[in-house]
């Protein structure tokens, strides 16, 4: 018997212009293991108790959408206005993920540059807001996000992925503006907000450069070899 879906929608943010990569293109579309980086972290959330899934693509948008793969539980959402920001596929996000699911207790929000993301980590972090959902149902506090958190760093320097957003905050989402993203959000609400400890520290690798991605494929050919992942 299969796992129970929980209530919460997931989004992938895959807006990104790739503008560090230089000559190596659209970064989400770099392979790892025959796959497309982006498809790596769309399957953990596809394996995961999330609702849906929706995808946030900007640039290329039908190169992303071939690289995804088919499940009827997720979606591929275009922002035109994704050179103004990462805020922008935040709110995109948000409204298309309310769009299917307007009682949503939250929303849970990961990278596509994050091919690495666990199944575990995810659930983990789901668990923890529904924890909290049942707290508020009887009466107790009830945290407004739930982080995971990095072994070794303290305050919101801590801060992993996914983050999940519950509906308290909702107005907040819509109101961000930029391209720092939820960042801000996430530091004004890190005194109440409810942590998972992240006990793989790999799920938080970020493919941002050229080096970090042969940094990636070097951590493959280990694993492929036997030498760990």
């Amino acid at each position: 018997m299969g796992r129970s879906r929980s209530d919460y929608p997931g989004v992938v943010l895959a807006a990104g212009l790739s503008t560090r990569m230089g000559a190596l293109g659209q970064k989400l579309l770099l392979p790892l293991r025959g796959t497309p980086l982006v498809a790596h972290v769309v399957e953990a959330a596809l394996a995961s108790r999330l609702s849906e899934v929706v995808v946030v693509v900007g640039p290329e948008p039908e190169r992303l959408r071939a690289a995804l793969p088919a499940d009827p539980r997720l979606r591929v959402v275009e922002n035109p206005r994704h050179a103004e920001g990462r805020s922008t596929s935040i709110r995109a996000g948000l409204a298309a993920a309310e769009a299917r699911a307007l009682s949503a207790p939250g929303v849970l929000y990961l990278l596509g540059d994050q091919p690495l993301m666990s199944v575990a980590l995810i659930d983990a972090v789901i668990a923890a807001g529904e924890a909290h959902d049942a707290s508020e149902a009887a009466g107790g506090r009830a945290a407004p996000l739930v982080v995971p958190t990095l072994p070794g760093a303290t305050g919101s320097a801590a801060k992993g992925n996914p983050v999940l957003f519950r509906r308290s905050l909702f107005d907040a989402l819509r109101a961000l503006s930029g391209d720092r993203g939820a960042l801000a959000l996430i530091e004004a609400r890190w005194h109440d907000a409810a942590f998972v400890p992240v006990d793989e520290p790999s799920t938080q690798i970020r493919v941002e450069t050229p080096e970090d991605y042969r940094r990636l494929l070097e951590r493959a050919e280990r694993a492929a070899s036997g030498g760990g992942r």
